[in-house]
């Protein structure tokens, strides 16, 4: 009976898997949303009308995410680990040409 106790006890873990080409579509999309904002040359304000497409898509992916049993954690490391690259890219661009 003790020992049923103790692995009562443990704390649970929880695994949470997301197939690639998933995560590979939700990336590319966030991409084109996240780059089409960036190009429009509006970075001042994100909570503005221009923004609105991005911030829709964030909420949408996050619902989605939750539903799949992640964390706000996981879906921020998703967010904030897109291709970089891409995205200093861009924004530096928009940034000369102003």
């Amino acid at each position: 009976m003790l020992t049923g106790l103790r692995n009562s006890m443990l704390p649970l873990l929880i695994v949470v898997t997301i197939k690639d080409a998933e995560l590979e579509q939700q990336s590319k999309e966030f991409l084109n949303v996240f780059l089409k904002n960036i190009q429009s040359g509006t970075i001042e304000r994100i909570d503005g009308d221009e923004w609105r497409e991005t911030r829709y898509y964030i909420e949408e992916v996050s619902q989605k995410r939750i539903e799949l049993g992640f964390t706000a954690s996981d879906t921020a490391i998703f967010i904030f680990s897109s291709d970089i690259d891409s995205l200093l890219e861009v924004i530096g661009s928009v940034i000369l040409q102003r």
